[in-house]
């Protein structure tokens, strides 16, 4: 009975990871939901999952909280080289060795 009861047991650390964490994952959430911009819902998506990667850190789940971070850097590339901001720019005309490699591959 007792392994059952110490497998269920936080830490004080966890406890205040999850207790400042928790409030800002969810209202950056909420956030994402009712914002307009893309811009903000990018950055509010980061925080989101930022606070997931510290939650996996406060769980002993470094290679969840690395790979985490990971996600976070491919998401902002993206959006980054999409330029979404006031105009979206079709990644064709962005990228001219992408459109040349398009237009190659397309059967005349």
């Amino acid at each position: 009975m007792s392994v059952v009861l110490a497998a269920g047991a936080t830490s004080t650390h966890e406890a205040i990871v999850f207790w400042v964490l928790a409030p800002i994952a969810v209202l950056a959430a909420l956030g994402l939901v009712l914002v307009r911009s893309a811009v903000h819902a990018a950055v509010l998506l980061a925080v989101v999952m930022l606070s997931l990667a510290a939650f996996y850190t406060s769980q002993q789940a470094p290679f969840l909280a690395v790979v985490q971070v990971v996600e976070v850097g491919v998401a902002l590339r993206v959006v980054a080289r999409l330029r979404v901001g006031r105009h979206v720019v079709d990644p064709l005309v962005a990228d001219p060795h992408l459109a040349a490699v398009v237009e190659a591959s397309s059967p005349h």
